[in-house]
């Protein structure tokens, strides 16, 4: 899944399969690359499902690896205590402007009863939002004000009763339009080239009566597994 390091501006990251860059130099001679373009790049994401933190996509889903474009629903049944949650980390037309000039804001609008988000750098150097998604305990914030690299979570705590059960859903596209009037998402921008991401999610219970959590931290099912490792950070 790992090729090669590649430093950017000091900060050390570990590629992902989505896409490398490789530089050849042998004395004076140096591989050109080809020229910048505009472009989505996916670098890392994983899924958080009742704590079993991994990348496999559930059935259905129609996310882009390359890109990150695209929907998937995470599905459950069984009754008790749920979390859902998805991590995105995008770069943003990284070949025409570097990866770390970007933004991150929610949209207009409140975030639905319980559902939790956050933005912030991923934690390549000093944000805290991959540790938050790990344990289900996004912060609702914006990590990083300035320009910087930008990652988004959404999450959701909820409750199942017998008979009943729960669709996930989560959304990212770079057309607004497709939200739907009302929804509540994150955006993640790059303020020189305007390339813009929205983020999404919604939660759908049949059966019965669903009863979202707003706070589930003394009876929440988390207990932090991972069944996939991650990009490593040096």
């Amino acid at each position: 899944m790992l090729a090669s390091v590649i430093v950017r501006d000091n900060e050390p990251r570990s590629m992902s399969r989505t896409g490398l860059i490789l530089v050849a130099a042998l004395g004076a001679s140096v591989a050109l690359l080809p020229a910048a373009r505009a472009e989505v790049v996916l670098f890392e994401y994983a899924l958080n499902r009742d704590g079993l933190v991994g990348t496999a996509l559930p059935p259905g889903s129609t996310l882009d690896l390359g890109t990150g474009l695209g929907a998937l629903t995470l599905s459950f049944s069984t009754p008790g205590l749920h979390y859902a949650g998805l991590f995105v980390d995008h770069e943003l037309d990284e070949a025409l402007n570097t990866f770390f000039n970007e933004l991150g804001t929610t949209g207009p609008g409140s975030p639905p009863a319980g559902s939790s988000w956050e933005i912030d750098e991923p934690g390549f150097n000093g944000g805290n939002i991959y540790d938050h998604f790990l344990l289900g305990q996004l912060d609702n914030s914006v990590g990083r004000l300035a320009p910087d690299d930008v990652s988004l979570a959404l999450g959701w705590d909820f409750i199942l009763t017998p008979g009943e059960s729960a669709a996930v859903s989560f959304l990212v596209t770079e057309d607004r339009a497709d939200l739907g009037a009302g929804a509540f998402y994150l955006v993640q921008l790059d303020p020189d080239s305007g390339r813009a991401l929205y983020f999404t999610s919604s939660l759908r219970v049949s059966g019965g009566s669903g009863v979202p959590a707003n706070s589930l931290s003394t009876t929440s099912p988390m207990n932090s597994r991972s069944e996939a490792a991650r990009p490593s950070r040096p």
